[in-house]
């Protein structure tokens, strides 16, 4: 980012219109911006991974669901209709 020098035409204005430099300000300004961005990309990086995190648990839980459900209409279903090898054919 570019700082403003004296011979900015913005620099010249504030010093036109007032009689205190405006010029500290707008470094301080400029220093809280780049703070707040910093820190808004940190959370950011803290939420993406949570967000995998979230993304990893729902893919378990429907895999282990799946498979519950899988396991109990097995169950089920041997249960109603026998296995083949419970017949003897002989």
């Amino acid at each position: 980012m570019r700082l403003l020098n004296n011979d900015h035409p913005y620099f010249q204005c504030y010093f036109c219109f007032s009689s205190a430099p405006l010029f500290p300000e707008l470094l301080q300004a400029n220093a809280l911006l780049k703070k707040n961005l910093e820190n808004a990309k940190a959370s950011l990086e803290v939420l993406v991974a949570d967000l995998q995190f979230l993304r990893d648990q729902q893919t378990i839980t429907q895999v282990k669901l799946l498979t519950s459900l899988n396991d109990l209409s097995l169950h089920d279903s041997a249960m109603i209709i026998p296995w083949p090898h419970a017949y003897s054919v002989e």
